[in-house]
C-alpha cells in the first residue's frame, strides 16, 4: 500500500526522486500483527513520532496509518494467524542533499513470516562485529546499509552483533541483546548509541512479574560469556535464545516466561 492505494508489492509506485530512495532518507518501524491485530502498536506508532520529529519530516497521523494497515492486512487474507507488517514513511520527493518542503511518502507492506524467522527463534547464533555500527545510531531510520554490509560478513544465519572500540556491546543488527545473571537481567543502555526496540522496552517494564531485576549498563563480550543465559528481542521475534556466540555453542536459556511476558499473559504477581 503506497499512501491511500493498494499495490502489488512488485509494481512500481515511487518516483525516482523520492528522498527515501536517494538518500535513505525516513523511518521504518516493523510490527507482528496475531489474527490481523497489530501487535503494541502504539509503541510502534510513538517510536514512528519520535523519529520523523528527530529527522524533521512532517509527522503522519496516527489513526489513519491504523486505518490503512487493517485495510492492507484484509485486503491480503491476513486475518488469521502470523503476519509481518513493514511501515515506512520517507520524506517524499525532493533531489539535493538539503531537503525542502515536501510531503511525506507513507508505504506499507504484510507479509506471512518466513521460515527464517523460525529458525531464529530456536537459536540465535551472534558474532562479533567491532566497530561496526549504525551510522544514525538510536533512529530506526532508511540509513540501514552499516546493518546490511555486516550481515553479509558474517556467516548464513549469523546476526552481527556490534561492539565499540572499547568493547561496549551494542546490539545485533536487528534486535536487542540481554544477558542473564541469576534473578537480574542486563541489557546496553540506550544513551543514544543503539536503537531500543519495543520488545525490549517491554521487557524492562515487565521483568518485575517474574521477579527478576533488569539493569540497563555496560555490557561486554565477557559478560556474555559467563552470563546464564543470553536473549535477543526485536518485534518480530520477539524474543529468542542465542545458542552460538561468535562461532562457540552454548546453552540455550528457557526464554518461555519471558515470551509470556512480552506477550502479555503473565499475571501480575507470577513466579518463576
Amino acid at each position: 500500500m503506497v499512501g491511500k492505494r493498494l499495490h502489488p508489492v512488485d509494481a512500481p509506485t515511487l518516483r525516482a526522486d523520492d528522498r527515501g530512495f536517494l538518500y535513505g532518507d525516513g523511518i521504518f518501524e516493523t510490527i507482528r500483527a496475531i489474527d490481523g491485530a497489530p501487535r503494541h502498536l502504539d509503541r510502534h506508532l510513538d517510536r514512528l513520532a519520535r523519529g520523523l520529529a528527530a529527522l524533521e519530516i512532517p509527522p503522519v497521523d496516527g489513526a489513519t496509518l491504523t486505518r490503512r494497515i487493517d485495510t492492507l492486512l484484509t485486503a491480503n487474507g491476513l486475518q488469521t494467524g502470523e503476519s509481518a507488517i513493514r511501515l515506512t514513511v520517507s520524506r517524499g520527493p525532493g533531489g539535493g542533499p538539503r531537503p525542502g518542503p515536501s510531503t511525506p511518502t507513507v508505504v506499507i507492506a504484510a507479509r506471512r513470516p518466513g521460515p527464517a524467522l523460525a529458525r531464529r527463534r530456536a537459536g540465535v547464533r551472534l558474532r562479533a562485529m567491532v566497530g561496526h555500527h549504525r551510522l544514525v545510531a538510536g533512529l530506526k531510520s532508511l540509513c540501514y546499509l552499516p546493518s546490511v554490509l555486516a550481515s553479509l560478513a558474517v556467516e548464513p544465519g549469523e546476526e552481527p552483533l556490534f561492539v565499540d572500540p572499547d568493547g561496549a556491546v551494542l546490539e545485533g543488527a536487528t534486535c536487542n541483546v540481554f544477558a542473564r545473571f541469576g534473578d537480574r537481567l542486563r541489557t546496553p543502555p540506550a544513551d543514544g548509541a543503539l536503537l531500543p526496540g519495543v520488545a525490549r522496552g517491554l521487557v524492562i517494564e515487565r521483568a518485575a512479574r517474574l521477579g527478576l531485576t533488569v539493569e540497563s549498563r555496560r555490557l561486554t563480550l565477557d559478560d556474555l560469556r559467563r552470563a546464564d543465559g543470553v536473549m535477543v528481542t526485536n518485534a518480530l521475534l520477539p524474543i529468542a535464545p542465542v545458542c552460538a556466540l561468535d562461532g562457540r555453542p552454548r546453552a540455550t536459556p528457557d526464554i518461555a516466561p519471558l515470551a509470556r511476558l512480552i506477550a502479555g499473559d503473565v499475571a501480575p504477581g507470577a513466579t518463576r
